[in-house]
């Protein structure tokens, strides 16, 4: 039977056969004395924070053992991608920090905001706040990117020292080594901040569902990619100085394509961007977004109609260019649809809901010589990681925050500087 998993699972993910290679590229070990921390700060997409568990992955159960895992790392609203990553390393709420959903409109520009617009990925001027890369070049250190929001834009006139344009198609293993060849150069060129990123478990988890067996095998792959990651960071001789912060945007929730609303048509002008758990409308004409949003509420969708103060209170605050008129957020588990929407809805696992559900919650784990030990942490909010990682590097956030830096300040054990 795990044979015939492992086999669906394979055609399923296609990248099995490289994805569980063993055999690092990390070279030679270093020999020279500089022992400032070194944060490697990876990203698992849509790894519900019950995965190790549920599903099994040793690489992260023996770094967790080592350091601290968190009960669940509650994104920011709404829980998509984007925002998240973004939240993690601005410190800031997507109010905030501007990415208030993958794909959104803003007023004053006249222009729509898409993650898959390239040109508006890599335009630095669609983003607020100062993420980690910038704040620990600013200060001096270098910095790598194999993927982040936000790392193939000039925030603040600022990108990372390394950085790749995504490409979905670059396998886990090329990742990991590229990684570890970064790590492997001399003091004065190696990064002190590193970053990396991993779509797998996010892309099966949606087409099966988080309960499947092919996302457990997503899962088990991503961690085989750790442990190469982890083992080339020994072969490098810098276990004493790199330190692991392990993340998740988000969770997942089962859903099923055929228990899906489709929202009513609308008359004025208008942007409308669907998730499956939400969709969010942008009216042209500012006297058509009461009638409009009175319409969609009066349908009776199987979800709540977020509008005026109580969209303000879910987003933690107001952004007049870039909030949407109204918000259909459907209940946990049910799916609605725009009605200008005629792409079908197959996923069989879905997140974008209330960040109150537990089942949106992601991962928080961080393991390293500068972290303190302490097993099972309760879960927090994501935007509490920015400081962390910045305390890790000797370094304190600039600027405007919604972060608390004394909520993980029991972690950093001292010295990082």
């Amino acid at each position: 039977m795990a044979v015939v998993l492992r086999r669906r699972a394979a055609a399923a993910i296609g990248v099995i056969a490289m994805a569980i290679a063993s055999v690092s590229c990390a070279g030679k070990p270093v020999a020279e004395a500089d022992d400032r921390p070194i944060v490697l700060l990876i990203s698992i997409d849509g790894f519900r924070h019950d995965y190790i568990d549920r599903h099994g992955a040793p690489t992260l159960t023996r770094l967790a053992e080592r350091g601290a895992l968190s009960a669940g790392l509650i994104p920011t609203f709404p829980s998509k991608t984007f925002p998240n990553h973004l939240a993690i390393v601005t410190g800031l709420r997507p109010v905030h920090h501007g990415v208030v959903s993958n794909d959104f409109y803003d007023r004053r520009r006249g222009e729509s905001y898409t993650m898959r617009d390239r040109d508006a990925v890599c335009d630095g001027t669609w983003y607020g706040g100062e993420p980690v890369w910038v704040t620990a070049k600013r200060a001096g250190l270098g910095t790598a990117a194999f993927y982040w929001v936000g790392t193939e834009a000039d925030i603040g006139g600022v990108r990372p020292d390394e950085w790749r344009l995504y490409d979905k198609s670059v396998l886990g293993p090329e990742r990991v080594d590229t990684v570890l060849g970064w790590l492997g150069r001399n003091a004065s060129e190696r990064p002190r901040l590193v970053t990396l990123y991993f779509s797998l478990v996010d892309d099966v988890g949606h087409r099966y569902g988080p309960d499947a067996a092919e996302t457990g095998e997503a899962v088990r792959v991503v961690d085989g990619w750790l442990e190469r990651l982890v083992t080339g960071v020994e072969d490098l001789g810098l276990a004493d100085r790199v330190n692991y912060v392990i993340v998740s945007d988000h969770g997942m929730r089962f859903s099923e394509p055929a228990d899906i609303f489709r929202l009513p048509a609308l008359e004025a002008e208008h942007h409308a961007y669907t998730t499956g758990a939400y969709v969010a409308y942008w009216f042209l004409q500012p006297q058509a977004a009461g009638p409009g949003c009175d319409r969609l509420a009066a349908a009776e969708p199987p979800a709540r109609v977020l509008r005026g103060a109580g969209l303000v209170a879910a987003f933690g605050g107001d952004n007049p260019d870039r909030l949407p008129d109204c918000m259909v957020l459907a209940h946990p588990g049910r799916l609605v649809i725009a009605a200008t929407q005629d792409k079908p809805y197959r996923s069989r696992g879905t997140h974008g809901y209330w960040p109150t559900d537990p089942q949106m919650h992601g991962l928080f784990l961080a393991s390293g010589p500068h972290v303190q030990a302490q097993g099972l942490i309760p879960a927090f909010e994501n935007v509490h990681v920015n400081p962390f990682i910045l305390g890790l590097l000797g370094l304190a956030p600039n600027g405007p925050t919604d972060a608390d830096s004394a909520v993980l300040a029991p972690l950093l054990r001292g010295d990082t500087d």
